[in-house]
This record gives C-alpha cells, structure tokens and sequence, in this order.
C-alpha cells in the first residue's frame, strides 16, 4: 500500500527514506558537486513523500528562508528535490507529494512566498498544483557583494501573504538574491 508521510522537521525524517532520496538526487542531478551525504539529516527542513512500507516513491524536501528584494526581506519556503522514481512515474505520485507540500507551506502564517526551480517541461505540471512561473524574475546566488545570475531553470513561486501579492510585481520583473546557492 502506498503511503504519504509528512516529517516536519529533519530530526525525524527516517534514515532509511533520506539516504533513498539522497542516493536518487545524486543519480538524477549529476553536476559534478562534491556530495556530502550527511548534510541534511538534521538542516532545517520538513520532508513529503510517498513510500510502500520503507521503500521511497517520490519525495521533496521544503526549506525556508529569507529573500531580499528590493531592500525588504520575505520569508520564502521553497521546494527541493522533488522527485518520482521512473518506475512510479505518470501515477499521480509527484502530484500528490507537490499538493501536500503545497499545503504544508500555506499552514505558516508568516509566510510571503514560495519558490522553486524547474526544467521547461516541468512547468505545466507545476501550474496545475498552483505554482506560477516566473520567466522575467532574475535569481541570484553566490557573494552577496558579488553575486552571480542563475540562469539555469524556470522559477516558479507561490504568492502567499498579502505582503509577499503585494510584492509579485517586484518578484516578477526584479533581481532576487536567493543565498550561496539555489536549494
């Protein structure tokens, strides 16, 4: 029986579902990064998947934090390695861990935003769960004194506040400095 599981905090995300989706992340997006294995298990994060009994079928992980742009910082969840195991694919399995993600992220009060990054031809699917894309917003990582643009996928966000709507405008068509890296 397939199952969704909601973990909302690292501390008590199984081990034996992080090491799947980390093993599975590694596989999927090979960037030549130097992977360290341990470091999610306890960053803040909450986690959304459907399993059959301790074996993962698709996965993502939420973050949180803080975007500057234009002066005013947002609080911003986003979305990270979302995946679906090829075999469980076309199956609703991604869509229903996208949905309960989705609502985990609308629970917080403060938040503003969400945001994630996807390949063109995950945009469709993404706008049917809510998400809306972004081709004209900038994102930016790396040294905040010098940071570089990050052209590499489509972002998608959620607008949630009525301060973060009240900024779409500024998301939309401006720079978003998002930290070191993308998640």
């Amino acid at each position: 029986m397939f199952e969704l599981h909601t973990y909302r905090s690292g501390t008590e995300f199984p081990d034996y579902f992080y090491y799947q989706a980390q093993t599975f992340q590694r596989l999927e997006w090979n960037d030549s990064e130097d992977y360290d294995i341990e470091w999610g298990v306890n960053a803040p994060s909450m986690h959304v998947l459907v399993a059959k009994g301790k074996s993962l079928i698709s996965y993502t992980e939420i973050i949180w934090t803080n975007l500057q742009v234009v002066g005013q910082s947002y609080k911003c969840y986003g979305l990270s390695g979302v995946l679906t195991f090829p075999a469980f694919r076309k199956r609703g399995f991604g869509g229903q861990v996208i949905d309960a993600a989705t609502a985990l992220i609308r629970e917080d009060p403060a938040a503003d935003v969400a945001l994630l990054w996807t390949q063109p031809h995950n945009v469709h699917f993404y706008s049917e769960h809510g998400w809306q894309p972004m081709p004209n917003m900038i994102t930016t990582t790396g040294d905040p004194s010098q940071p570089e643009v990050y052209i590499e996928e489509m972002r998608m966000m959620l607008f949630l506040s009525a301060r973060g709507k009240q900024a779409r405008a500024s998301f939309e068509q401006g720079q978003v400095y998002v930290g070191e890296g993308t998640w």
